[in-house]
């Protein structure tokens, strides 16, 4: 399995849901051209609110160098080697790029909570900040660090984050909850909204 630290969130186009209509055919005919801008826009609203929420436990983590509260893990402290070489800072703050990297990215296909793609950590070159972020998240595994240096544990940062939001589950929620909210626009009713 690729190690990624960005969290994928389904395309509007690719949501398995339903809408139940009904009765009066002329209505509903009526509807179907704003269907589809209010499906986009429930979308939108769903995934920029639940973006945000993570996004706040994720910074807040990389600010104060602890594991997200309600994640599930620990991370080892910074190695004596670490702390004489670059100082003592929060483990995942040592420039602060990393915390003004890290947003909601809308691309043609794609839509993401992490990082943005081939970002370079610095003018003169190495690795991505999306490399450097694999290497936090899962560690080198006693490989060495190559450019970095020394053996890095792994400090889980994403995957933590989002289990203590409530996860895939949550965001899924949130969207149907804000379609429903925006289908009601039409009159239709929340029960007649399905995942």
């Amino acid at each position: 399995m690729a190690r990624r630290v960005n969290i994928n969130l389904p395309n509007p186009g690719n949501l398995d849901f339903q809408i139940k209509l009904e009765g009066d055919w002329v209505k509903v005919s009526q509807y179907i051209d704003s269907l589809a801008p209010s499906i986009q826009r429930g979308y939108d609203i769903a995934t920029s609110r639940f973006a945000k929420s993570l996004l706040v436990i994720v910074k807040r983590s990389i600010v104060s160098g602890t594991p997200p509260k309600g994640g599930g893990v620990t991370w080892e402290p910074l190695s004596p080697a670490t702390i004489h070489r670059y100082g003592d800072h929060p483990i995942y703050y040592l420039t602060g790029l990393y915390h003004r990297s890290v947003g909601f990215f809308k691309y043609k296909s794609r839509t993401f909570i992490g990082l943005p793609i081939n970002r370079k950590r610095s003018s003169n070159g190495g690795l991505t900040l999306n490399q450097l972020a694999i290497i936090l998240e899962y560690g080198t595994g006693g490989r060495g660090g190559g450019k970095i240096g020394g053996t890095i544990p792994p400090r889980p940062l994403w995957g933590p984050s989002l289990k203590s939001i409530g996860g895939k589950e949550k965001l899924k929620s949130q969207i149907i909850t804000e379609l429903r909210r925006q289908l009601s626009k039409y009159g239709i009713k929340p029960n007649q909204v399905k995942w």
